[in-house]
């Protein structure tokens, strides 16, 4: 007996091949586990916790400072207290943490501010700060005892330097300038952030905005009374446009408003100027009752009382500010039967109330500012935005201080700083002061500090110690970023109530985020739903149809032409669906429907037609693989589908006066028709399903008038106690949820179709021919032998199929609108995750909350499709296990 060998080269051909299967095996679930690792790194940092860190002491004073907002030079504003009369702007490098010179504020002869390194014993100008890079200045006058109020702007000019203006400075003070970055020269600041940046020069700009005069010295200013001023006689409020000044103790109260509008050909600016006399505003509110204030958008002003009112004024068009004083109109916050603080919150809108029981809320003011009006004469109650529970402060007012740059506002209680994220009402920090003080070097503090001001960027916060002026670093590089603003309902500024909402981005810099997958991860399954529902019946019954009933040639001819579908692109499908079937179904929308609803019943009577008409025109597997039978069917459905558009257009003349759009809209038409439409599916399956041995022979025909009429009388009963319009199919728009069905629905049926008709044909033939020797017809083998057998491929289609659809994303870019709403209506549209990732990634900052919060939708994404593929692949090993026998 001859020995048979495999030859070498086989052999190393073999081991060639198992090795690059491999390999190619490895290197896919290595990249698939890259991308996840990938995907976890990205978002990782959105989940770190927010907290105060890095401090360092700035100084040892008793002075007040104040971060200049406007500007990212490190200069801070410093007024001494006990000085009468010293303004004193000092610069400092932050960073290296080094004084470089103090400027002093004076006024020349001819009535101008200036800056100087001499205080010239001017000593008639107190600083009172308090507004950014707007300061509120008192001054004296030399004659008599009148006091004025200047309202002035500081600003720095920043100028670069050429390479020949750069050589010329000293040596000293380029030395300087490469080691700590800032030096000064000539009473001008120079600066270089680093080596390679070009030198430029600080210089600060005192402008003059506008003066307010009070006819006689008031209490606050004698200088025994000065070192009170800071929390309780004066306030500052939006100083561009508007401040006030206030004594707690009397009832001196001013105000000054100035309106600015710019040329937007000439750019050039001008103001108009009116100042409120004393006296304007009413004496039934007592100041020491002023618990803090702020301006909306619209010049609205708002006062908050201790006893929890609220009185709100305006500018009228004359300039003066009208005030509603209670009993006229009571405003109040709902849940609050007093307020302890109150400070506006970075966006403009919104104020945050410390209730001091242990309540902390925010309440949009520029909402109930468009709500009610200020003629109005009755009480009313404000829902906040939020209530969130804060330590209870029993023997000391909270120390609450706003970032200038994010919605955060910082509350002292007790030994610890909270720190509130006020969209969600979140406490994002929640620090102890003693372990900041440690940071530094220091002996803990026992409740004695008070929270002093942000820096321009809102990165850092001051915090005064006793004499101390301490600076930490903010750490809350993803604010915005929490489970509640992901998955929860939020109270959005200027919303009516909670929602889902998704809109990450605007023109404003002080836009408020809103970041809810909800209405993205909703549009991903709703557009996919609506594909599958048209594209599994379809792909399925086509994959039953060739594998079980056509001949062998004309499945040979259209299983490829099908197939051929599939290599159609995304965005070419996405082109077609948004310029040619959006417009055509907007014009027959109502054609569209009853096709969709209608047609499965109208090919089951022409398929029961054929099947009893035309018994001669069989082929060798029987009457179904009959070309004739095909033939007819095409033509039929053809025929049925150009009736159901006649007859779309017919209902729309009739019930809708011609335009869907527009009863959808409020327009006229009824709504019971439309009722009749969506139930006629529904009553006709019923009236199929009575056992039709107690009816006449062609019961099933006449389903067909009654199912019409039945429905059309349920959605008269119906439409006279609800409104469809208001529940379920309110709008329409071109581009919705219908058209991105159809899309879609063709970008998926040639997969679900290829895969279903291959399990189909892969079912042994001996299955067959012992169900029709038995005595089955071929749909009885079809229905119960062939597709079980088959459902471990079939369930296999639908879920590749469904893998698609989520996935899907130039279709559903270009048909859809984008428009991120929880409808079920499927003529409106909707933004799914892919799509949403793919408009929105090339847009977003690297590292910012935007751009990882996108990497999370992704990520969210691939769970959702890992988890339906992993539920998919243990179904079909049942079903592979049941079968196995067979």
């Amino acid at each position: 007996m001859t020995e048979l060998k495999t030859k070498k080269s086989a052999l190393v051909l073999d081991k060639l091949a198992t090795i690059g299967v491999t390999t190619v095996g490895l290197g896919v679930i290595v990249a698939v586990l890259g991308m996840m690792i990938f995907l976890a790194a990205t978002v990782l940092p959105l989940s770190y916790q927010e907290k105060l860190q890095n401090g360092f002491v700035v100084g040892e004073t008793s002075g007040n400072y104040s971060f200049l907002k406007e500007s990212t030079a490190p200069v801070i504003l410093r007024f001494k207290e006990e000085l009468l009369g010293k303004c004193e702007i000092e610069y400092q490098d932050l960073a290296q943490r080094k004084n470089l010179e103090h400027f002093y504020l004076t006024k020349s002869s001819d009535g101008k501010f200036l800056l100087s390194l001499d205080n010239k014993n001017n000593l008639d100008l107190i600083c009172l700060g308090g507004g950014g890079s707007s300061l509120l200045v008192l001054e004296k006058s030399n004659t008599d005892s009148s006091l004025r109020a200047h309202l002035l702007r500081l600003e720095i000019e920043r100028e670069f330097l050429t390479e020949e203006e750069t050589s010329s400075l000293s040596a000293g003070l380029t030395v300087s300038l490469d080691d700590n970055g800032f030096a000064l020269l000539d009473n001008k600041v120079y600066s270089k952030p680093s080596l390679v940046a070009p030198v430029a020069k600080l210089e600060p700009k005192i402008t003059y905005q506008a003066s307010l005069e009070f006819p006689n010295e008031p209490e606050f200013f004698r200088k025994d009374s000065i070192s009170t001023y800071k929390h309780k006689l004066f306030t500052i409020s939006d100083t561009e446009s508007l401040f006030w000044i206030e004594e707690h103790t009397g009832n001196v109260r001013a105000a000054f408003h100035l309106n600015k509008t710019k040329n937007q050909i000439t750019g050039v600016e001008s103001s108009v100027q009116r100042t409120l006399n004393l006296g304007e505003f009413p004496a039934s509110i007592p100041t020491s009752t002023v618990v803090g204030f702020g301006r909306i958008e619209g010049g609205e002003i708002w006062q908050f009382l201790q006893d929890g009112r609220i009185v709100r004024g305006a500018i009228n068009e004359s300039g003066n500010l009208t005030i509603l004083e209670h009993p006229r109109t009571v405003l109040r916050v709902k849940g609050f039967a007093k307020i302890s603080r109150v400070v506006p919150v970075y966006g403009g809108t919104v104020f945050f109330i410390d209730g001091g029981q242990g309540k902390c809320a925010a309440i949009d003011a520029g909402y109930y500012s468009r709500k009610l009006p200020l003629t109005a004469n009755e009480s009313r109650e404000m829902s906040p935005l939020w209530i969130e529970n804060c330590a209870n402060l029993t023997n000391e007012a909270a120390t609450l201080l706003p970032s200038p740059k994010a919605r955060l506002v910082l509350r002292k209680s007790g030994n610890k700083i909270e720190g509130f994220e006020t969209t969600t009402g979140r406490i994002a920090i929640d620090t102890d002061v003693n372990e900041l003080q440690s940071q530094v070097g220091r002996s803990g503090v026992v409740g004695n500090f008070t929270l002093s001001d942000f820096s321009a960027t809102g990165n850092h916060v001051f915090i005064r110690n006793g004499n101390e002026l301490l600076q930490y670093e903010v750490f809350a590089p993803h604010l915005e970023a929490s489970a509640k603003a992901y998955f929860g309902k939020v109270h959005y500024e200027g919303y009516d109530e909670p929602s889902y909402s998704w809109q990450s981005t605007s023109g404003s810099e002080d836009f408020q985020p809103k970041m809810s997958f909800i209405p993205l991860i909703w549009g991903t399954f709703k557009a996919t739903i609506f594909a599958m529902l048209f594209a599994a019946p379809l792909g399925i019954f086509a994959a039953l149809y060739s594998s079980e009933f056509l001949d062998r040639q004309s499945r040979n001819y259209i299983k490829p032409m099908i197939e051929l579908m599939a290599s159609l692109p995304s965005v070419v499908l996405g082109f077609m669906a948004a310029i040619v079937i959006a417009p055509w179904v907007e014009e027959n929308v109502v054609s569209v429907v009853l096709v969709g609803i209608c047609m499965p019943f109208f090919l089951y009577l022409l398929g029961t037609w054929f099947s009893k008409y035309s018994a001669t025109h069989v082929s060798l597997r029987g009457l179904y693989a009959s070309r004739r039978l095909l033939l007819g069917m095409l033509t039929g459905a053809v025929v049925v589908i150009l009736f159901l558009i006649k007859c779309g257009e017919l209902i729309e003349r009739t019930a809708f006066g011609g335009d869907l759009k527009a009863f959808l809209a409020g327009g006229k038409g009824s709504g019971a028709a439309l009722w009749g439409i969506l139930l006629t599916p529904f009553v006709m399956s019923i009236l199929w399903s009575i056992p039709l041995k107690k009816f006449k022979k062609r019961f099933k025909t006449m389903a067909f008038v009654m199912a019409p009429l039945v429905s059309l009388g349920i959605g008269f009963l119906i439409s006279n106690t609800s409104d469809l319009r208001e529940n379920l199919v309110s709008t329409y728009a071109q581009r919705n949820t219908l058209v991105i069905s159809i899309a879609m629905g063709f970008a998926i049926i040639p997969i679900i179709y290829s895969i279903a008709e291959d399990a189909l044909t892969a079912v042994p033939a001996s299955l067959r021919a012992a169900s029709l020797a038995c005595g089955a017809s071929v749909w009885q083998t079809t229905a119960r032998v062939v597709l079980p057998t088959a459902a471990s491929g079939i369930f296999s289609a639908l879920m590749v199929g469904l893998g698609r659809a989520i996935g899907e994303t130039m279709i559903v870019v270009m048909a859809t609108g984008n428009t991120a709403v929880m409808t079920i209506n499927p003529f409106e549209g909707l933004r799914s995750l892919a799509a949403n990732i793919a408009v929105e990634l090339p847009e977003a900052a690297r590292g910012g909350t935007h751009y990882r919060t996108l990497f999370l939708s992704a990520l969210i994404l691939f769970t959702f499709t890992f988890i339906l593929n992993s539920i998919a692949e243990f179904l079909r090993s049942r079903y592979r296990t049941r079968n196995k026998a067979l």
